[in-house]
């Protein structure tokens, strides 16, 4: 549940909604109603980049500064 929750947080700083499929896959979701079902974090990370048009950064100031303050998504 833990994984979950920061994994919803780290998406949606990138725009990106992201629930769990039957605890096996990932659904990401982006605002224009764009879907991919992906089953690894590595997938993850490269469905994110694709729907929302960036990679995630984990060492962007404003991706650390909202992850800091738990208002990622909220920009």
């Amino acid at each position: 549940m833990a994984q979950a929750r920061a994994l919803a947080m780290i998406c949606a700083h990138a725009g990106i909604a992201v629930r769990d499929w039957m605890l096996t896959s990932w659904i990401l979701e982006d605002r224009a109603g764009g879907a991919l079902i992906v089953e690894t974090l590595p997938e993850v990370w490269e469905g994110v980049a694709r729907l929302s048009g960036r990679p995630v950064d984990p060492l962007d100031d404003a991706f650390i500064a909202c992850m800091e303050a738990g208002t990622a998504g909220t920009r």
